[in-house]
């Protein structure tokens, strides 16, 4: 089977389900959604940014991430005293948000708007959403 047509009988399944149910779906959306259309980093993109700029590290990521068996939030537990004394020193923003500014400047894209599948996406109505994402795509997507 072909993936278009794969793709067609799992949304016409899901379709049917939810008519016949009469609820709304919850969502979890994962951070592939913003990976997919913001071009958003992983947490292991996110963690080798901060490790490289403005606060240099003593260490690479591969150097933290093997200290904690590759734990993503323990390693950025690790990072989070020094950016926390280096923002301090030099009152800046930190790189994190300046990472999502950049990303989010997408949110402004007719690209992005016209996608066929954030078309479909934004015609769902969900009861909640659940999410770890930390950018703005979802806010877009589903208005309060």
């Amino acid at each position: 089977m072909d993936y278009i047509k794969y793709k067609t009988d799992c949304l016409d399944k899901l379709k049917s389900f939810l008519t016949l149910e009469k609820k709304r779906p919850v969502l979890f959306i994962g951070s592939g959604l913003s990976q997919r259309y913001l071009k958003i980093p992983d947490w292991k993109g996110l963690l080798d940014t901060l490790c490289k700029s403005p606060v240099k590290m003593p260490r690479p990521l591969k150097y933290y991430l093997q200290s904690t068996n590759g734990d993503y939030p323990k390693v950025a537990d690790k990072l989070k005293q020094k950016y926390f004394n280096y923002f301090w020193q030099h009152e800046k923003e930190y790189p994190i948000s300046k990472i999502i500014e950049q990303h989010d400047i997408q949110l402004k894209s007719d690209d992005l708007w016209n996608n066929p599948e954030i078309k479909a996406l934004k015609k769902v109505n969900p009861q909640m959403i659940l999410t770890t994402n930390y950018d703005l795509l979802l806010e877009k997507i589903f208005p309060i």
